[in-house]
């Protein structure tokens, strides 16, 4: 498929694709990949969300990324420029002084010596630049908002997927459970449209497992150490402060407790969410996140240079 010839299907609203459609136009999509990075997958994760449900917070998967390869586990994060919203993955990394990654040398170096990568998708779809204008003077979610998170050409073995719209959840899943390369997944959606777990609502969560039948649960606020409270700060202060230590109170702190918590669950690392919570706390109070953080930030620039 010619994405220039086919921007009608792609820019489609999603409540207008079908299954099958969505099938067809993510394995097209696929198929333009040119370099075979797949072997690349193997033990990572991805967490990413589809962006979509008109709020502005924090990139929350993004920040999610460092919490886990802070805790020993490969993290692959396949993102973009925002087209539907305030900032997307890339627009937050650049205000944290990260640029993503390209070629295939740059990614082995980068998951070996921190166990993360982030992956510009432009880069491996070019012609998804050229759309991504259009997308943001349409103002409402498209299929690519959907199927922009499973186009990850290293093909990980582990997701967490935030879904916004219900009816995508559910076909989105669909599609996980098809999928011979994932050995778990996570997909999760708050009752609020949120297109991550939310811990001031209930939430659904649909978990994948490759030996299982798919599980779908609702899941309700979980405990969050101390009082939430909500301040509007920019998405670079929010994650710095979190990771500073001088934030563990506000909403976008329990925010990324409980999401990275799930990206634990989802790639097997810790055995339920309340595990995963102790974990993630312990990670970002004794400063392992921002070691990370650092290490990580100097590491792209040697790679870059």
């Amino acid at each position: 498929m010619s994405l220039t010839q086919d921007r009608a299907k792609l820019l489609a609203a999603p409540e207008n694709t079908d299954l099958d459609s969505l099938r067809r136009i993510l394995e097209e999509l696929k198929s333009s990949i040119k370099t075979d990075l797949s072997d690349l997958g193997r033990d990572a994760l991805d967490c990413c969300g589809t962006g979509g449900s008109g709020h502005n917070k924090l990139n929350t998967s993004t920040a999610v990324a460092f919490v886990v390869a802070a805790a020993g586990k490969r993290v692959i994060k396949f993102g973009n420029r925002s087209a539907t919203g305030q900032s997307g993955s890339l627009d937050f990394l650049d205000s944290i002084s990260i640029a993503p990654l390209a070629e295939r040398f740059a990614i082995e170096q980068s998951l070996a010596k921190e166990n993360l990568a982030f992956l510009d998708a432009t880069r491996f779809y070019p012609q998804l630049k050229e759309l991504a204008p259009i997308r943001k003077n349409l103002g409402r979610p498209t299929i690519l908002n959907f199927l922009g998170p499973l186009l990850n050409p290293l093909k990980p073995e582990y997701r967490l997927l935030g879904v916004s719209n219900e009816t995508m959840l559910n076909d989105l899943a669909t599609i996980c459970i098809e999928d011979q390369t994932l050995t778990k997944a996570l997909l999760v959606r708050s009752e609020k449209g949120l297109d991550e777990l939310d811990p001031v609502s209930s939430n659904t969560v649909i978990e994948i497992n490759s030996i299982e039948t798919p599980i779908r649960y609702r899941m309700k606020t979980l405990r969050i150490s101390g009082p939430i409270c909500v301040e509007r700060r920019d998405n670079r202060s929010i994650f710095l402060d979190i990771i500073d230590g001088k934030d563990s109170k506000s909403l976008a702190y329990a925010t990324l407790v409980l999401n990275a918590a799930a990206a634990l669950l989802a790639a097997a690392v810790a055995d339920s969410l309340e595990e995963g919570m102790e974990t993630v706390e312990t990670l970002l109070k004794s400063g392992a996140v921002k070691q990370k953080y650092l290490r990580f930030r100097e590491l792209t620039k040697e790679i870059a240079a």
